[in-house]
């Protein structure tokens, strides 16, 4: 049974179903996983995703079951996300967070404002590796790009993923999964909310800084590196390296599938 949206679906007739009092809408063209809308009403905005496949109609499902697992975990914001079906096709709604992601607003950030960043980024990934859970009840996230692979497609080589499955062999944490700029909100300058939990999971304890100082400008990945250092003790620069190539593999790969199946989305740059 199909679980995806297509541009043929009537996405106003769906937000209005859940905004009876819809000013108006327009769609967010940097959508990779779902086709994404901004709905306007009088009171407030509200984020509305619709899956473009069966795989990351699965993803949102999980997604909302972690979103429920987070509540009141983090001391920074996450989306209220609710969960809806449509001919048996999830899609999900939340109020819209105030702020800007790190991608769109770095270039307006002072020094002084950019190293207090990296504290609060460290202190996020301090409060994601304190979170208490049993791995056993999460998917590990080298699972999580195996399957994506499929998707990918591509003549995708999943041994580039043996490095990751391999420090998942020591020790695992809960983890993000996809920290990058683009997934987390600033508001006044500082980080103020998280979004975007579909590739969540537990892995490797440098997982998600890899991920994130591999998306960053040089001078922000200086500051995480050195602030992170004193949070969690010295780094192995080498695992970081091996998990930056596993991502960048990942993404090649992705917008690859992308490029060829969904012309209508602009690939958003990096930091």
């Amino acid at each position: 049974m199909q679980k995806y949206f297509s541009l043929d679906d009537n996405f106003k007739l769906l937000i209005k179903r859940n905004l009876h009092d819809l000013i108006s809408y327009k769609q967010i063209s940097t959508g990779w996983t779902n086709f994404v809308f901004i709905a306007t009403t009088k009171k407030s905005q509200y984020i509305f995703r619709f899956p473009r496949n069966d795989f990351f109609a699965n993803a949102l499902e999980k997604e909302f079951k972690i979103n429920q697992f987070l509540q009141n975990k983090l001391s920074f914001k996450i989306p209220q996300m609710q969960l809806y079906y449509h001919k048996h096709r999830p899609y999900s709604v939340h109020i819209k967070l105030d702020g800007e992601s790190l991608s769109s607003c770095y270039h307006k950030l002072t020094d002084k404002q950019k190293n207090d960043l990296a504290k609060d980024c460290c202190k996020l990934l301090k409060e994601l590796s304190s979170i208490q859970l049993d791995p056993k009840n999460f998917q590990l996230v080298s699972n999580f790009l195996d399957e994506l692979s499929f998707v990918s497609g591509n003549n995708y080589d999943l041994s580039i993923h043996s490095e990751m499955k391999n420090m998942e062999q020591k020790h695992l944490i809960f983890s993000h999964g996809d920290l990058n700029p683009g997934n987390l909100i600033l508001k006044d300058h500082k980080l103020y909310a998280v979004i975007d939990f579909a590739f969540s999971g537990v892995s490797c304890d440098l997982l998600d800084i890899a991920r994130l100082i591999g998306r960053c400008p040089n001078d922000l990945k200086k500051l995480l590196l050195n602030n992170y250092e004193k949070e969690f003790g010295k780094i192995d620069l080498k695992e970081i390296q091996k998990l930056q190539y596993i991502w960048s593999y990942v993404e090649e790969k992705y917008i690859q599938y992308m490029n060829q199946n969904c012309p209508d989305i602009v690939l958003s740059n990096l930091v």
